[in-house]
């Protein structure tokens, strides 16, 4: 588990959840960049409101916040 309170966090787990949270979310990302898959919306009574978009942006942003924990998490050269 990414334990990052503890006062010796295991940071090679906690990579690999990243690494596997990002693998995740580029995989939901591609269908809905090539239009295969779209998101929507209804409330009831209303008209579908297609979120794709949004959705794309959502997931963006999840990927530049995993790449960026990502290259904190990587081992430092010792120097």
């Amino acid at each position: 588990m990414c334990d990052l309170v503890s006062a010796k966090p295991d940071l090679e787990n906690c990579r690999k959840l990243v690494e596997h949270d990002l693998e995740h979310c580029r995989e939901d990302l591609a269908p809905l960049q090539s239009g295969e898959v779209r998101v929507g919306e209804c409330v009831p009574s209303g008209p579908w409101h297609d979120i794709t978009p949004a959705m794309i942006s959502f997931l963006e942003r999840n990927i530049a916040t995993l790449e960026t924990l990502l290259r904190v998490l990587q081992p430092r050269e010792a120097g």
